[in-house]
């Protein structure tokens, strides 16, 4: 059986009050003894790993897995007067990785039906494309989402790859600016080419060598 691709840290995990009430509606005062109380049970939880949620839940990031099985177990907070539910988040089973140097001569579809013809627990498959041009082409570098822990390695036709976790790369203003951290809808600069990031006429065939200007580099 292939080894799998494993994570020191543990899965955060979601408080959620059953009276229709969320944590938001509470005093600070009353959130920190509810941490204090189960922390006293539990142990510390991870430094700086207990937030609110946008819904109002707590989010909380357990030390270790024994901690985080008991999390799961926690039916009443603030001495029994307010009943919760714990849960992970729906994306708590399933892990994303990136494979490269995949040939671009092979669909998403053919890598998928192909993993899925090895009994791998794939969900989905996603190439990366680049701006070219006008148009976009797609790159060697794919996204795999499994169905639990992704393996240490992956077998497309019989030829080796080896996954690396995914980070979501920063926003870039891909249709004007070229520039990281924003997106085309709240860019104010001027449009430039997306292959040697100058202003210019015809930015559809520019021939001049790619140029990046994020980092200046080529």
């Amino acid at each position: 059986m292939a080894s799998l691709v494993t994570e020191s840290k543990q899965i955060p995990l979601f408080i959620k009050r059953e009276d229709g009430l969320s944590f938001k509606q509470m005093k600070t005062c009353e959130i920190s003894q509810i941490l204090q109380e189960l922390e006293s049970k539990l142990g510390p939880f991870e430094a700086g790993g207990v937030t609110i949620a946008a819904g109002g839940d707590l989010f909380i990031r357990p030390k270790s897995k024994e901690q985080q099985e008991l999390l799961l177990k926690v039916k009443y907070v603030l001495n029994g007067r307010i009943m919760v539910a714990c849960t992970q988040p729906k994306s708590a089973s399933r892990t994303r990785v990136t494979i490269h140097q995949v040939p671009t001569g092979d669909s998403e579809e053919e890598i998928y039906d192909a993993l899925r013809s090895k009994g791998y627990p794939i969900l989905s498959v996603y190439r990366f494309k680049t701006d070219r041009g006008s148009g976009t082409v797609p790159t060697s570098t794919v996204a795999l989402d499994f169905d639990g822990l992704a393996p240490e390695k992956i077998l497309i036709n019989e030829i080796a790859f080896t996954p690396r976790p995914y980070f979501p790369g920063p926003p870039r203003c891909t249709k004007k600016c070229q520039r990281l951290g924003h997106t085309s809808n709240n860019c104010r600069d001027a449009t430039r080419c997306n292959n040697c990031g100058g202003i210019h006429e015809d930015m559809a065939n520019c021939a001049a060598p790619p140029h990046c200007i994020n980092c200046s580099g080529k």
